[in-house]
Formats: C-alpha cells, sequence, structure tokens
C-alpha cells in the first residue's frame, strides 16, 4: 500500500529554472505587447465659434485600435462626448451630429475627434482615453474657442477748452479683449 505522502517525483533544478526562465519571458512579452502611448499638443486647440476643428489624438508606437476602447470626455469620465467600444461608436448627449472619429484612421492608431460647430460652450479640457486589457492612457487637451466681435466704432466728442472725450466700443467678443488707450508717447 502506497500513500499519497509517501510519493514524490524529484526533478532536476534546472528543470524548474527553465520552467521560471520560461514564464518570466511570458510575462515579460505580454506586458510590453500592451504599452503604448497616448498623444495630444501641449498647446490649446484654437478654434472660431461654428468652425470645424479636429482634436488631434494618436497612439504612439502607431497601434490599430480595432479591439481597443476609445473615450473622449470632459469632466466626466462617464459623460463621454464620443465613445468607440467593440467596434461600436456612440455619441454623447449634446454632441449628436456634432462629433467622430475617422473611421479609416483607426488602423493607424489615429483617434483625433472631429467636433463639428464648435460652441464657446465647448471650450476648455478634453481627454483622449484609450485603454486595452490593463493598460490605459488618458492625456488632456485644452480646447478654446473664440468669436470676433463686431467692428470697434471710436466716438470723438469735443468738450471745454482743448481736451476731447474719445469712446471706443465694440459687441460680442469672446474672450472679451482688452484695451489701452495711448498717446503719442505710447
Amino acid at each position: 500500500l502506497i500513500s499519497a505522502s509517501s510519493c514524490f517525483v524529484f526533478l532536476p533544478i534546472s528543470f524548474f529554472m527553465e520552467c521560471l526562465l520560461s514564464l518570466l519571458l511570458f510575462l515579460n512579452l505580454c506586458s510590453t505587447v500592451d504599452k503604448f502611448e497616448v498623444i495630444v499638443p501641449l498647446v490649446p486647440v484654437v478654434a472660431d465659434e461654428g468652425s470645424d476643428i479636429v482634436l488631434p489624438c494618436k497612439l504612439s508606437p502607431q497601434t490599430s485600435v480595432i479591439g481597443m476602447h476609445v473615450r473622449w470626455f470632459r469632466q466626466k469620465f462617464s459623460e463621454y462626448v464620443y465613445l468607440y467600444k467593440d467596434k461600436m461608436e456612440t455619441v454623447g448627449s449634446g454632441y449628436e451630429g456634432r462629433a467622430s472619429l475617422f473611421s479609416t484612421e483607426l488602423e493607424k492608431g489615429n483617434v483625433s475627434l472631429l467636433l463639428k460647430e464648435v460652441k464657446i460652450s465647448d471650450e476648455g479640457p478634453y481627454k483622449c482615453h484609450v485603454s486595452r486589457l490593463e493598460s490605459f492612457a488618458e492625456p488632456q487637451l485644452q480646447l478654446t474657442v473664440k468669436r470676433q466681435g463686431s467692428v470697434p466704432l471710436i466716438e470723438v466728442e469735443k468738450l471745454e477748452k482743448d481736451s476731447l472725450k474719445l469712446r471706443c466700443s465694440s459687441q460680442g467678443w469672446y474672450p472679451e479683449p482688452q484695451m489701452v488707450w495711448m498717446d503719442k508717447k505710447g
């Protein structure tokens, strides 16, 4: 009668070392296969109100995002502007008909967001979240929206003696411009 506790198989140490080395190489390969960087501009993207603008975002190295999750959002992760997941595309509330990715560029790692008919309320930070398995990156970029106002109107009013009163008016600018009066001395 042989009990289970008395049955041992002795294997050489080199076998265990080979198994351990193979496991470590496999784990290292798995961890590097998933690594990518998501690149967005460091300077603000500037758009005129009413224009169409591209918020650039791409993967490095150039990697297909088919099978990945891409989420463009502003403040809250759950309130997305645009979502690409499992080859399905969903546009967030308030962005219907205005937000899209470039479908033909997804295989090249380009997940830039096209935002049409930009509004003043679109101004602010945007995050481009890209994830696959356990890896993700979520850089932030800034969208600045501007609106050109009316042509400045300068009115001149003559006061007593040798003095004049100048008034400059213009409306509709965003952001509101600063104005400085200067004389010939600067």
